[in-house]
Formats: C-alpha cells, structure tokens, sequence
C-alpha cells in the first residue's frame, strides 16, 4: 500500500497536540491507514522539522498573536 506523509501543527499545548494526534488515528483507522510510530513525532514549534527536503518551524506573527509556519530550505540544499 502506497503511505502518504503530512504534518500537523497544532496551536495548542501537549494534551490538546496528543487529543489532535489521537483523532487522526481514529480517523486513519477508519479508512484502513495507520500512522507510523516511528515517523510521527512531537515536538515545540520552535524546533525545525525536516520534510520532504524542506525545514517547517513557528515563528511569531508580525501583527497580531499566536504562530505561523516558516518553510525555508536547507542551505546544503539550495544551489549556489
């Protein structure tokens, strides 16, 4: 079976993150698919998380409150 991958950034603290996380199992289970346990982490939005050959990380908005994704693309992966 083909796995498709994807990342969840939630705005909240860990209980509300592990809820979001469980959901989404559920929601998987119901269509035959699995989260694997080895790819699916947790982790602060401060931190960077590579993926598909990209960086996400939160950063702060300029106006107004709360978080927004940073893409950004590796340096050893952009072309000089």
């Amino acid at each position: 079976m083909e796995t498709d991958d994807f990342v969840l950034l939630v705005a909240g603290n860990k209980q509300e993150t592990e809820t979001a996380t469980e959901q989404i199992r559920n929601r998987l289970s119901a269509i035959e698919l699995e989260l694997s346990a080895e790819k699916t982490t947790l982790t602060h939005w401060s931190k960077k998380v590579n993926f598909l050959g990209y960086q996400i990380q939160g950063g702060e908005k300029v106006r107004g409150v709360g978080i927004r994704a940073v893409l950004s693309i590796p340096h050893e992966k952009q072309q000089q």
